[in-house]
């Protein structure tokens, strides 16, 4: 505020000025004025002109400040606007009024190419165009914001995929700002990320052996279809669950349900974080009652700063090579046994010799009817224990197979005449010789020991009841006839 205070020379009395004022007005200048009062007049006028010029230089400074200060914020606006890591791209019912240089370099066009498009020449073809009105983000949100995702197009036309994000900043002019975030680098991890997953997966799947893994308080988080199958579980009844709740390994098939060497597995590889290899074996009990031998190993999943986050667990299904191991040792002992008995059958062939011998002397001596009868049946019963020591050694005897034309019916007598001599009279054996060809091709002591295999198997089987053994060969023909019967 200016106050302004003004001193006449000669001053007026209220009543002379109010009479001058009246003259004034009434345009009578008959009136003479003393030098005082005009220069009271004039000193009043040339006040109030000052005052007017402060006032206006005061009003002008203050618009000017105004204005720097719109300026800076403007600049600030125009720093912010372009330095923006998203493009961002102003319009009015959907003409472009405005974009900051990521928008240029996003839409791979200059600025003032970008500034002569319109918003829907931003949106790939069958991409649906939305009314971005002011009106329509209101009844979008309450607010005037509205966020989705969509596609554009570039100038090379090539599509991203982005999140829009738009917002009233003029309602009056229908003035919309829409920040355009490029989503495309996002979603090209997110789907790598999905293919990886299905790729492990697939890796996990394709495995031959159980795998499972946990996460690091044991829980499983993925499991193969072979350790599915092996416990007789589906798998939505393995996932999310501790590994040593629906898998249980003991060293003993008969060990108490308490017992499960997994609990010291997986303190081991996920407490210790130290990996799991043993040498022994395990038994497993699958849910369906079928009984797996395994030998487990577990290693522990760590992170990049190596921290414990899981495990993984790998059964090695070994019931096969147990119940080789258990044959092959179960052979080698046969083995054994008919090496003794080659070499027991090798002197009781020299004592036989001798018995022989002796007996066919006897024979040709002059012996009474009655004595000479006796021998025949010892002589006969030594050439029976000869043939007999003979196919012991020929089946002791460790040769190269050899393939010849051989009467499979002669192999069959000389089996069954070995056979034989382990019946103790409760089993019949019935010999139907139907072929008229019995010559193949094959070794004899090879086919002499399948059968012998087959015939001791089947007198096994019925030493306790009794039965009979059927032997019996006929000549086929393998035909097309022949194979749809045995189907």
């Amino acid at each position: 505020m200016i106050v302004l205070t003004i001193e006449c020379l000669s001053p007026l009395t209220a009543g002379e000025f109010a009479d001058w004022i009246t003259v004034v007005s009434s345009g009578n200048m008959a009136m003479p004025l003393s030098f005082s009062v005009l220069l009271s007049i004039l000193i009043i006028l040339i006040a109030g002109f000052i005052f007017i010029i402060r006032l206006t230089l005061n009003a002008q400074s203050i618009i000017r400040q105004q204005i720097r200060k719109l300026e800076r914020c403007n600049r600030r606006y125009q720093s912010l606007f372009n330095e923006c890591s998203d493009a961002v791209v102003i319009h009015c019912k959907n003409r472009i009024i405005d974009c900051n240089i990521q928008a240029a370099k996003l839409f791979g066009y200059s600025r003032s190419e970008f500034l002569c498009l319109n918003y829907e020449d931003l949106l790939p073809a069958d991409e649906q165009v939305k009314d971005m009105t002011a009106e329509t983000l209101q009844s979008f949100s309450p607010d005037g914001t509205f966020s989705y995702v969509s596609r554009i197009r570039r100038k090379d036309s090539t599509i991203l995929d982005v999140i829009l994000s738009s917002h009233i900043i003029d309602e009056k002019n229908d003035i919309i700002q829409t920040l355009i975030t490029d989503i495309t680098l996002q979603r090209d991890l997110v789907r790598a990320h999905q293919k990886s997953e299905e790729h492990q997966a697939l890796i996990l799947q394709s495995i031959n052996e159980a795998v499972v893994t946990t996460d690091a308080m044991g829980i499983v988080e993925r499991c193969n279809i072979v350790f599915s199958q092996m416990l007789a579980l589906p798998q939505g009844k393995i996932l999310n669950k501790h590994v040593a709740s629906v898998l249980r390994l003991t060293r003993d098939l008969h060990a108490a349900e308490s017992e499960n060497a997994l609990v010291r597995m997986t303190h081991v590889v996920l407490n210790e974080g130290a990996t799991f290899r043993s040498n022994f074996h395990y038994y497993l009990k699958s849910c369906d009652g079928k009984e797996y031998v395994v030998q487990p190993s577990a290693s522990p999943v760590r992170s990049r700063s190596g921290k414990v986050i899981g495990m993984v667990l790998i059964l090695y299904d070994i019931t096969e090579k147990i119940q080789l191991q258990e044959e092959l040792l179960h052979s080698q002992k046969l083995e054994s046994l008919g090496r003794i008995a080659g070499q027991i059958a090798h002197d009781f062939k020299n004592w036989l010799t001798v018995i022989l011998g002796i007996s066919e002397n006897l024979l040709h001596s002059n012996l009474p009817e009655q004595v000479k009868h006796d021998v025949e049946k010892i002589h006969t019963a030594a050439q029976a224990s000869a043939a007999m020591t003979r196919q012991l050694l020929s089946f002791a005897r460790r040769e190269p197979i050899q393939s010849q034309p051989t009467d499979i019916h002669r192999v069959l007598d000389n089996s069954i005449m070995m056979i034989d001599w382990s019946n103790n009279g409760t089993i019949e054996v019935i010999r139907q010789y139907k072929a008229s060809q019995s010559y193949v091709k094959g070794d004899p002591n090879a086919l002499a020991n399948a059968f012998l295999n087959l015939g001791i198997n089947a007198m096994e089987a019925m030493q306790q009841r009794g039965g009979m053994l059927q032997v019996s060969t006929e000549n086929l023909e393998l035909d097309s006839e022949f194979c749809k019967r045995q189907k």
